[in-house]
């Protein structure tokens, strides 16, 4: 998922483990048995703060601290907020990096506490001093950095602007010094509210909803986001939870966090797939995305509530926001044809290859507006709104779902035919057997156009004004590659450097000149990018007969490149 999740790498970093003996001064390991003096003692500095300003009751803070020994090298981690370097009268806390254990300064109880606590056994361990209450914590020793994460609540008056003074020492007793690294303006606490459920209301048995909190102290003060769904009797229920400071999910007993175990939480009345579920913060605004199914045995009219509550216990009251019928909406069934079927570049007919686009035809498949699938993390959803295609009964990645047309990816588990059928608000299609065959490419084009959809050397869109010289190289776009070195996954988005080629040998051929294939591999779900060379001897001019094999089956005459 993005910027969102930036902070949970940092909470999920892994400590090290590293040997060291100090000797004059210097540091020292041992190699095939020897001990070998190393280079002379670093500085250790204060290389990450952020926020470095703001307002607020108080947020999220991340601090790291670089020691180009080793982050086992230092010592100690010291933050005060305070309008100058002193613990008196402000918020103050110091990190031993040996041990592991943290302690606050509380003028109320004399200075330092003596009782140390451990902040990553807390997840809200609430360690209350007169300049703050410290609410999170999380420290974490990756290579040449220690990492620090706090939320402290400022207890001063309302106006205050603290600095935020950083400073780091190593064994030796090198040091940053105090390091002031920005300011934060104490605010007083709003509580969060419930703003909107998207869509409100609806019927069907399949749903990607959108929740959206507020929190007028910005959406990092929201420490946890819920939503119920439930009949009148509020005896049947689906209950979800997110903790978007550590993306942790709960529902119906079960647990899980949206970027790291993508799968499907299921509970009785309801399934979360993680795949098609996500969070973002805008603002002042959380925006949760749910892809839910509903099991049999919950049909009916079910009310839907939303709660908030942030980091100082402040809530946004359990407030209904909407409703949901679960179960079949009435309405048209849906329709679909064999020769509906189609290539989702080409639209070409006569079968599918595993990991193709499809884009299917016929009447009733969704909204009269387009509904788009969601990627999360780096899975595709199976579900546009309210609309999913099954392949031999089993749910495939969608793109989008419109009344007259569907488009999805079929799944690489297909063989010999597959039994096809599109459902909309729990309403299903006839099934058609569609044959399955290795591959059936096809080139993605300009709509209706001829001409393909194909980048230049000089990253101009290819024309008959913006032609390709000979000898430049292309980029096209296919997709129905069929199978994939290594094994394709369903409505995976590949990640950088790790792109899946396909399996049968592929050619790209100009009239009846081949080019020079410089890569072909999978860049989205779906969709495979080709760079060719355009071969000295290609025939020239502005709709140059443009085709591509793999694994011997060619795509459909028709489309067209501009070469000069």
């Amino acid at each position: 998922m993005t910027s969102r999740r930036r902070i949970l790498v940092l909470l999920l970093l892994v400590s090290l483990t590293q040997a060291f003996a100090a000797a004059q001064g210097k540091w020292f390991t041992a190699q095939n048995g020897a001990v070998v003096p190393q280079a002379a003692n670093a500085t250790p500095v204060i290389d990450y703060v952020f926020p470095t300003s703001g307002s607020g009751p108080g947020t999220v803070f991340i601090f790291a601290a670089r020691d180009d020994n080793g982050w086992q090298d230092l010592k100690t981690l010291r933050i005060y907020f305070n309008t100058t370097a002193v613990p008196q009268g402000g918020c103050a806390m110091e990190y031993d990096v040996a041990s592991g254990k943290a302690q606050v300064y509380d003028e109320s109880r004399g200075g330092w506490m003596t009782d140390r606590f451990d902040p990553n056994t807390f997840f809200q361990f609430s360690v209350p001093t007169k300049g703050c209450k410290l609410v999170y914590g999380y420290a974490a020793g990756q290579s040449l950095w220690q990492y620090f994460y706090i939320i402290p609540l400022f207890r001063q008056p309302v106006g205050t602007v603290l600095h935020i003074f950083v400073s780091a020492d190593d064994k030796s007793g090198a040091t940053t010094g105090w390091v002031d690294s920005g300011t934060w303006t104490v605010q007083a606490n709003q509580p969060p509210t419930n703003l909107s459920m998207t869509p409100g209301s609806g019927t069907g048995t399949h749903q990607g909803f959108t929740f959206t909190f507020a929190d007028p102290n910005g959406a990092s003060d929201i420490f946890q986001a819920a939503v119920q769904i439930q009949d009148a009797s509020a005896q049947r229920q689906c209950n979800f939870q997110l903790v978007p400071i550590s993306n942790f999910v709960s529902f119906g007993g079960q647990f899980g966090y949206t970027d790291y175990n993508p799968g499907v939480l299921t509970s009785q009345y309801c399934n979360l797939d993680l795949r098609q579920s996500w969070f973002v913060k805008d603002g002042n605004n959380l925006m949760v995305h749910l892809g839910i199914a509903f099991n049999a045995g919950f049909e009916g009219q079910k009310n839907v509530t939303m709660y908030a509550q942030d980091f100082s216990n402040a809530v946004a009251p359990v407030a209904t926001m909407g409703t949901w019928t679960v179960g079949s909406a009435p309405g048209p069934t849906p329709v679909i044809t064999l020769e509906g079927v189609t290539n989702g570049a080409s639209f070409a007919r006569g079968g599918v290859a595993p990991g193709e686009i499809v884009t299917i035809f016929g009447t009733g498949l969704g909204p009269d507006a387009i509904a788009y699938a969601h990627y999360e993390s780096v899975y595709l959803g199976t579900y546009a709104g309210s609309t999913l295609v099954y392949f031999d009964d089993v749910p495939a990645p969608m793109i989008y779902g419109l009344a007259p047309q569907v488009s999805t990816i079929v799944p690489y588990f297909v063989n010999g035919t597959t039994r096809v059928r599109v459902e909309y608000q729990g309403r299903s299609s006839n099934e058609v057997v569609v044959p399955v065959v290795a591959t059936a490419p096809g080139i993605f084009r300009s709509g209706s156009q001829a001409q393909g959809v194909i980048v230049n050397q000089d990253y101009s869109f290819n024309s008959d004004k913006s032609p390709a010289p000979r000898g430049s190289i292309i980029t096209l776009f296919e997709t129905g590659e069929g199978q994939t070195v290594p094994s394709g996954l369903d409505g995976i988005l590949p990640q950088v450097g790790q792109w899946p080629k396909p399996a049968g040998a592929v050619r790209v051929l100009f009239g009846d000149v081949a080019g020079d294939l410089q890569f072909s591999g999978l860049t989205y779900a779906g969709v495979m990018q080709v760079n060719v060379r355009v071969p000295d001897n290609a025939p020239t001019g502005p709709s140059v007969p443009l085709v591509i094999e793999i694994g011997g089956n060619r795509s459909p005459d028709g489309t067209t490149v501009a070469v000069q």
